[in-house]
């Protein structure tokens, strides 16, 4: 096994489900005690942090031609764990939403079809031979345009645009999944990038998490 299959399968992977469960523990304390005015505001908060971590310890390769480093922050687990804590703060409120709004069966089936996406992209991603390294400039560019229709989808209330938005974020986010695996493969992977690779896919399983559930509220109401 080369080092980066096995850091993807004993230090990756772990973490990221271990980032998961730190993640729900957050929901459950942000309903518990945070009023929902102030946690719709945590993504924010992280987007700061992240923000401020790459300013603070950004790490870029000047001797390796290609690397995962080379274009990601280095980060601490810790750091990485308090962000997923409020990520799962700030999305409660979203959660609760989609409780009351489809009920907690359907929130279980989103949770369901969510895992079930991103366990076989990760698995086809790490299995074939195909390289996905080289989508990144194509799925940013999709990302920003993205972000872009979401801000309009606030005056667009169209039911067919929102769809085709969720749609996309499903897309977009699976093929992020691809590409970070892709690149912990064929990318000189060290253990130093562990944290930035759990957080790539806690972002990953996040979205579309939430394009799942936005997709079932849509067709079931």
């Amino acid at each position: 096994m080369s080092q980066s299959n096995y850091l993807i399968t004993k230090k990756v992977m772990p973490k990221f489900f271990l980032s998961l469960l730190i993640t729900f523990a957050g929901m459950v304390i942000g309903a518990m005690f945070i009023p929902p005015a102030i946690a719709i505001f945590m993504p924010i908060f992280a987007i700061v942090l992240l923000i401020f971590a790459f300013f603070a310890k950004g790490k870029r390769s000047k001797t390796k031609k290609y690397d995962y480093a080379s274009s990601r922050m280095t980060l601490g687990m810790p750091f990485v764990y308090f962000l997923a804590f409020i990520l799962g703060i700030g999305m409660y409120p979203a959660i609760a939403h989609y409780l009351s709004d489809i009920g907690a069966t359907y929130v279980l089936l989103g949770l369901g079809v969510t895992t079930v996406i991103f366990g076989g992209l990760a698995l086809y991603a790490y299995k074939t031979k195909e390289d996905f390294s080289n989508m990144g400039a194509f799925l940013f560019v999709s990302l920003l345009a993205l972000i872009l229709l979401s801000i309009a989808g606030f005056f667009i209330q169209a039911t067919l645009f929102h769809i085709v938005l969720s749609i996309a974020g499903v897309v977009i986010f699976s093929g992020y999944i691809l590409y970070d695996i892709s690149c912990m493969k064929r990318a000189d992977f060290t253990e130093e990038d562990v944290p930035m690779a759990v957080l790539d896919l806690l972002l990953d399983f996040i979205n579309i998490f939430l394009d799942v559930l936005r997709l079932i509220s849509i067709f079931k109401n």
